[in-house]
């Protein structure tokens, strides 16, 4: 499983995830978030690492043995990578990815997208407006554009006064929610940059005192 590849897209993505499924004894479902996300949706080429949230601990347990023994090894607190690549996959339990506690586990229908079924491994897309929360809590220039890109391709679908209040309560269990506000209300600027209408959203953003 030799590469010399910086980044991954969907096609060699799905490739490793069948030799993992191989390897499998037990039904494990993966959702994928971050730029992951982003490319398995067609909306990013590739990307550098693959975020994955594991959302029962079972299935985490299981399989970080399972890649243990195809002979990945612990590269970060939740990344695991194998000698022959070097991409990382950040592999996080439960519901929360790196500081981001989401509102609703993953693991719901509609919480997710399932995007490929394998004979045990089942890969899912995390929902759009989780996606834009998780990136823009974290909020680096990557983040904001990425976040744009995923707007642009589903206006029809995203309401974004919903998404403002949804990250308003999200945040409520942040740690650092000055920090979020200010992160949203960059992002609310850029999409009025692209003719987005933000009415609604700035209004109830205004009233939210962290």
């Amino acid at each position: 499983m030799q590469s010399n590849e910086y980044r991954i897209n969907s096609t060699r993505l799905f490739s490793v995830l069948e030799d993992w499924d191989r390897s499998l004894r037990t039904k494990i479902l993966a959702v994928a978030c971050g730029g992951t996300a982003l490319t398995l949706k067609g909306y990013k080429e590739s990307t550098k690492d693959i975020d994955l949230l594991i959302p029962d601990p079972n299935h985490h347990k299981a399989l970080i043995q399972t890649l243990q023994r195809l002979g990945y090894k612990q590269a970060t607190q939740y990344g695991w990578k194998h000698p022959d690549n070097t991409f990382i996959f950040d592999l996080f339990p439960g519901s929360q990815i790196y500081c981001t506690a989401l509102l609703d586990s993953p693991h719901l229908p509609s919480m997710h997208t399932l995007i490929r079924k394998f004979k045990y491994f089942q890969l899912g897309v995390l929902n759009s407006y989780d996606l834009i929360i998780s990136k823009m809590f974290r909020g680096s220039g990557v983040d904001v554009q990425d976040c744009l890109c995923l707007l642009r391709a589903e206006k029809n679908d995203l309401d974004l006064l919903h998404l403002t209040r949804r990250y308003i309560d999200t945040a409520g269990y942040d740690t650092n929610p000055e920090k979020c506000k200010k992160n949203f209300k960059y992002f609310l600027e850029e999409m009025n940059r692209e003719d987005f209408d933000t009415t609604k959203a700035t209004k109830e953003l205004e009233k939210w005192i962290p």
